[in-house]
């Protein structure tokens, strides 16, 4: 009887690096009998197969077995290891054949494995660093394959154990040399239950700069920059971070706390104009803590910014900025210079300083934001007029429409001036769809000196006494 040989061939191809150590690398092959009683029942066969790397220098692993299952879906595995200089320009050719007889379930009889054509599959290193595995190869009915590829001995080399937050900061994964995908960074923010990836870049903001921050050795961002607008959700919280894929861990897992280290906004409020045009009323700002007063705690850079453009200050404090409690309230000289746009929304960012010492420049969370919602300007146009029926009379109208502003509750829902007197009888509304119509009455013909007609001044407010400007 022949004996069934097995040959995994991988060859790397790849360009000669001049490096002291080669980079490791580990991996699990894994034997699966197929259905049972399939060729490896056989108790005179065995099973043999080789792993060639190409690199500076080759390394050969060969292995011989005999299967200890020959039932469906029971794998058998074993790791091994190597070194190779390996780019993401390397691949590898596996292959996988066999030529021998064995007996079905049992049987007597001989039957022969005629899968005597090798089965092969090209992948190149990164691809099988990103996805861990190969297909399985089958020969005579059994599969064979390679899975939990994965780098060897990385570590996070360099990071701090706490971070404030808006300060950037870098990570450092090491040794070199392996390809760029094997310095894939994770994050996770349930204590190590879910991953995720990085993004491949982050950019601070429209027009920043661009950074490389995944699949490289060394990261720098920031903490709100992964988090998000609701980063502070994870204040006191630890943040932990690796390289790897999926289910395959490269490294262990290094934990980062996430602090504020500046009192933290709760809560932004508001009171708009009570007009179209005005000026905002009141600003006021809640804390979760008081400053640090005793210790000279002060907040800089202390500014309004809009969540569309958040590089531009809509306000900013050109002063250190105290407060006592946990409420700061801006000055009414400081409203009159905010000009805030409909619809839009702003946040508070802010940088504490004791001393010298500038902790991490904070921004408020989006879930305080002050959404600003502007008046409604009041509106007013003359649409007709009906003349008095004679000389001297005062039975003319006019009709105007008018929307916007804020109508009144009760009576008429606008004041209605005519020469600067308010008129306070006989003025028809009727309404439809917000809009107003008016008949105002009592109009008669105004003459100068030289008998020119004069035109009537007409005036409309509100329930909060706006005019249209």
């Amino acid at each position: 009887m022949r004996k069934i040989y097995i040959l995994i061939l991988l060859g790397f191809c790849v360009n000669a690096i001049a490096q002291a150590t080669k980079p490791k690398y580990s991996f699990v092959h894994t034997f699966n009998s197929g259905l049972e009683g399939s060729w490896c029942n056989d108790p005179m066969g065995n099973w043999g197969w080789s792993f060639l790397v190409n690199s500076t220098v080759n390394t050969m692993i060969t292995d011989n077995f005999t299967p200890v299952h020959c039932i469906s879906s029971l794998d058998e595995y074993k790791e091994f290891q190597f070194e190779a200089f390996l780019d993401k320009n390397s691949f590898i050719n596996y292959n996988a054949y066999g030529t021998s007889y064995g007996r079905i379930n049992g049987a007597l009889s001989i039957i022969p494995c005629d899968d005597t054509n090798p089965s092969s599959i090209s992948i190149t290193a990164s691809e099988l660093i990103i996805k861990g595995s190969t297909p399985f190869v089958e020969v005579c009915s059994s599969y064979l394959g390679i899975h939990d590829f994965k780098p060897i001995n990385l570590s996070i080399s360099s990071a701090p154990t706490e971070v404030c937050s808006g300060t950037n900061f870098t990570l450092t994964a090491s040794p070199a040399g392996f390809p760029d995908v094997a310095y894939h960074w994770q994050y996770s923010t349930d204590n190590e239950i879910t991953w995720v990836n990085f993004p491949a870049t982050m950019q601070k903001s429209e027009g920043s700069s661009v950074r490389t921050t995944n699949d490289t050795p060394n990261i720098n961002f920031s903490m709100d920059e992964i988090l998000g607008t609701n980063h502070s959700d994870f204040f006191n919280k630890q943040i932990y971070f690796r390289l790897g894929y999926d289910e395959r861990p490269f490294t262990t897992a290094t934990a980062i706390t996430y602090s504020a280290c500046a009192p933290v906004v709760t809560g932004i409020s508001y009171e708009g104009p009570k007009c179209s045009g005005d000026t905002i009323n009141k600003i006021e700002v809640t804390f979760d803590r008081e400053l640090y007063i005793d210790k000279g705690e002060v907040l800089k850079s202390f500014s309004l910014r809009d969540r569309i453009n958040p590089m531009i200050s809509i306000f900013q404090f050109l002063t250190d900025v105290t407060f006592s409690g946990k409420m700061f309230s801006f000055q009414k000289t400081d409203l009159d210079k905010i000009i805030l746009e409909n619809g839009h929304k702003y946040f508070i960012q802010q940088q504490a300083y004791i001393g010298t010492a500038g902790k991490g420049i904070l921004d408020s969370d989006s879930q305080y934001d002050l959404e600003y919602v502007a008046p409604a300007a009041l509106k007013f146009i003359a649409t007709k007029k009906q003349d008095v029926s004679c000389n001297g009379g005062s039975d003319g109208t006019i009709e105007i429409k008018v929307w916007g502003g804020t109508p009144k509750t009760e009576g008429l829902k606008y004041n209605y001036y005519v020469d600067g007197n308010l008129l306070t009888q006989n003025t028809i509304e009727t309404t439809t769809s917000g809009e107003t119509t008016a008949i105002l009455p009592g109009i008669s013909v105004l003459k100068d000196v030289n008998g020119l007609i004069i035109p009537h001044q007409i005036k409309v407010t509100d329930a909060e006494n706006c005019f249209e400007k």
